[in-house]
């Protein structure tokens, strides 16, 4: 099993940064004829490939897959080993640590440059909500200027150093679309790539293994703030959000999962904590189903990672397992108001399996009244009766985030100026469940 958890966070100054905002946009981002900025390596890749190039391996609504360039093993072969050095989890322990706050910035991880963009001083109801909000209340280029000393500060290479020293081999690194691709209103600021590309090198250079988690999707997955943008989940039902997701998770894939990277990177995940209970599951199932094809069209053969959606044990048993059963068919990008539809080849005598797919469960024992009202034997069992669950998957299962808190009593926990389940104050209509 792999378990992850957050970095503590750690207090930095911010400083101030003028500009013409015009001028920024100029300089750092490209833009597409829908007004889409992108980074100057997104867009060259892009200018590259063209500007449709995420749409060509994406599945039917009965998720069958075309299986051009997507599998490199025979379909016959009982050899489950990986054939390029990519990380084996059923024969490597892991111990990780996520590094929260750092690319995406998250107010009860940060707070010390969230109150210093408080509208006004010391008032809580002020307080930015998310880095979105965060770069609208500053404007982009004074966000530029702070998160940059942020980057530079929050995170060195001293610090994965550290993190070998203490036992882990691992680090999960939360990232945003945003850091590729902004869209026309986006407040975001840019440069978070370029950290990306750096933290590859350290983790190589202490011996380290990285996992690229896309932590935030246009219009947010879950309405959470660590997805960039609180109480908003507009990702699957806005056509230009779905797309631009596409659009980044293809270029994440052709970037970094190939084979030059296998002695680092090991894994990408998709996407970070898609509100399943809120969104068509069926949607998600088929978001998990395209980002898959578009890691093997690329060549790659590293791991394809998604988180489970907060559905049950056992739920994914039946996806992305077995056999890749090819058909002749036509494909077209799924939620496009004009339809591309893209002839795809058909390889009906190479039924290779699905393959190299690392399902992401996260455990908290905070988030519920009930949970909250446990004694120290009741969260022991239920973590007992969590670890018993993964260990029955079909797909290697591991605990990407985890916690031993037992209250949500941590400052903004449940985001700015919002209180606790635990104190009373925040989603519990019993009253306080116990004191700070």
């Amino acid at each position: 099993m792999l378990s992850f958890l957050f970095l503590s966070p750690l207090l930095f100054g911010v400083t101030a940064y003028s500009g013409d905002e015009n001028d920024y946009y100029e300089n750092h981002y490209g833009s597409d004829e829908n007004g889409i900025r992108y980074s100057p390596s997104m867009q060259a890749f892009y200018d590259e490939h063209g500007h449709d190039a995420h749409l060509k391996y994406l599945t039917p609504n009965s998720f069958d897959l075309d299986v051009y360039r997507l599998t490199k093993r025979d379909g016959n072969s009982t050899d489950d080993k990986n054939s390029s050095n990519v990380f084996d989890y059923s024969e490597n322990i892991v111990h990780g640590v996520n590094i929260g706050g750092w690319l995406v910035t998250e107010p009860y991880i940060t707070p010390s440059i969230y109150w210093a963009a408080a509208e006004t001083e010391g008032d809580q109801s002020t307080v930015p909500l998310d880095e979105y909000h965060y770069c609208e209340e500053l404007g982009t280029e004074e966000c530029q200027s702070r998160l940059q000393e942020h980057w530079d500060g929050w995170i060195q290479e001293k610090d994965f150093k550290q993190i070998k020293d203490w036992g882990f081999n691992a680090i999960r690194l939360p990232i945003g679309y945003w850091a590729f691709a902004r869209l026309p209103d986006d407040p975001y600021a840019s440069g978070q790539e370029e950290y990306l590309k750096n933290a590859i090198e350290w983790a190589r250079n202490n011996g380290l293994y990285l996992w690229i988690d896309l932590h935030g999707a246009p219009g947010s997955q879950n309405g959470f703030d660590n997805s960039g943008l609180r109480d908003s989940l507009n990702w699957f039902n806005v056509t230009e959000n779905y797309d631009l997701t596409l659009k980044v998770t293809y270029y994440l894939y052709n970037t970094y999962g190939g084979e030059e990277y296998n002695d680092v990177v090991i894994g990408i995940q998709n996407l970070n904590e898609p509100l399943g209970p809120k969104l068509k599951m069926s949607e998600v199932v088929r978001f998990n189903y395209n980002t898959y094809s578009q890691l093997r069209s690329t060549g790659s053969e590293n791991n394809f990672v998604f988180h489970d959606a907060f559905q049950s044990m056992g739920y994914w048993d039946d996806y992305l397992t077995g056999s890749v059963d090819p058909k002749s068919t036509n494909y077209t990008h799924h939620n496009s108001s004009t339809p591309d539809y893209i002839n795809a080849t058909s390889f009906t005598d190479d039924d290779g399996d699905y393959y190299n797919t690392i399902l992401d469960h996260h455990h908290y024992e905070v988030f519920g009244t009930g949970v909250l009202k446990l004694n120290i034997t009741g969260h022991l069992l239920n973590v007992k009766s969590f670890a018993e669950g993964m260990k029955d998957e079909k797909h290697p299962a591991l605990c990407g985030e985890w916690s031993a808190a037992l209250t949500d009593c941590a400052w903004w926990l449940n985001g700015v100026n919002r209180g606790s389940r635990y104190a009373g104050n925040y989603s519990n209509p019993d009253g306080a469940i116990g004191k700070y």
